[in-house]
């Protein structure tokens, strides 16, 4: 059977809410240098916002405002830009990967190098505030630190975007639209 032209609301979904979209939003927001200041500013902005957000949704663990975002500053602006800087990475490189397994095994690599970078981040602050520290309690999230801890996975938005909407895509196109072209 001959392909036929895509759909135009179909080539519109992948446009919009594609994998390419993402990365353009990522760009957009930040810039296409990783180290420049527009960067490094607006990626604090996005740091403190998302910490903001995990500390309302985790109830604030009993820790005020002030302090969430003075711990903020000193533990997320750095890892989150580290973390930022692996996205950045993993963006430029993942479109050439086109086995699900392997790009499930990117997105679980994502994951632990974010927790990783935080962990770390957090484990010199506690150390050179002489607060006590726990990792399982942190990853539980019973500690005062989750809210820095999980607020730093907002980094990782556009990457699971990316592949969840190339998922997503894969699976329209096999369910009947395979004959379509895009």
């Amino acid at each position: 059977m001959p392909r036929q032209h895509c759909p135009c609301g179909l080539k519109v979904l992948t446009k919009t809410l594609g994998p390419r979209a993402s990365v353009a939003c990522l760009i957009a927001f930040l810039g296409s240098h990783h180290f420049s200041l527009r960067c490094f500013f607006r990626s604090s902005i996005a740091s403190i916002s998302a910490v903001v957000v995990v500390w309302l949704l985790l109830d604030s663990f009993g820790i005020d405002f002030y302090r969430v975002l003075l711990i903020g500053l000193a533990v997320n602006v750095v890892a989150d830009f580290v973390s930022l800087l692996e996205t950045r990475l993993i963006l430029h490189h993942i479109h050439r990967i086109r086995s699900i397994i392997l790009q499930a095994l990117v997105l679980v690599l994502d994951v632990v190098v974010s927790a990783v970078v935080i962990l770390l981040a957090l484990r010199a602050f506690t150390y050179v505030t002489s607060e006590p520290y726990s990792a399982e309690l942190i990853l539980a999230a019973f500690s005062v630190y989750s809210v820095f801890f999980f607020s730093t996975f907002m980094t990782s938005i556009c990457t699971w975007t990316y592949l969840f909407s190339t998922w997503f895509i894969r699976a329209l196109v096999s369910i009947r639209l395979s004959r379509y072209s895009i």
